[in-house]
């Protein structure tokens, strides 16, 4: 059955070959400023949007179809060339932006008695990569933020 895709990874799960992830976490932030005032509480000031993060797990098993160092490797060369892709879920990308791998952690390795990589998890955070964002100069008296040129 067909997951859903980050760039050229494939989520799916077959009677031969399992590739999905598991306990994706989402976290989302928002940019604020502080301003310290005199013998007074700051004032915080809301700036706008930050980036979304999030995290999942995958667990790579040659039992289960899939050469955990190969895998391991793709997501690697996926974190070390900077490349970005939506992350779609049921046919549908899960935000408006791409995101780009901020780091990969391996656990749980196991290896065959000749030292080939038959078992891993691997831990991977992804954060949101908006791109082409434009930033809209705000003329004196312009209330919506638009530049109102005649």
């Amino acid at each position: 059955m067909f997951i859903g895709t980050f760039g050229t990874i494939i989520f799916l799960t077959t009677t031969d070959l399992v590739r999905t992830f598991k306990n994706m976490t989402r976290d989302t932030n928002v940019r604020l400023a502080s301003h310290d005032i005199i013998g007074k509480k700051p004032v915080i000031e809301w700036i706008g949007p930050g980036t979304d993060t999030i995290k999942f797990s995958m667990q790579f098993n040659s039992i289960l179809g899939v050469d955990p160092k190969d895998e391991e490797k793709e997501l690697r060369e996926m974190a070390q060339t900077g490349k970005v892709a939506h992350i779609i879920v049921n046919g549908k990308p899960i935000s408006d932006y791409k995101f780009i791998i901020e780091s990969i952690s391996s656990s749980e390795r196991c290896f065959d008695s000749f030292g080939k990589l038959i078992k891993s998890t691997v831990d991977i955070t992804v954060k949101e990569y908006p791109e082409n964002v434009t930033a809209k100069a705000k003329q004196k008296g312009d209330t919506n933020g638009s530049t109102n040129k005649k």
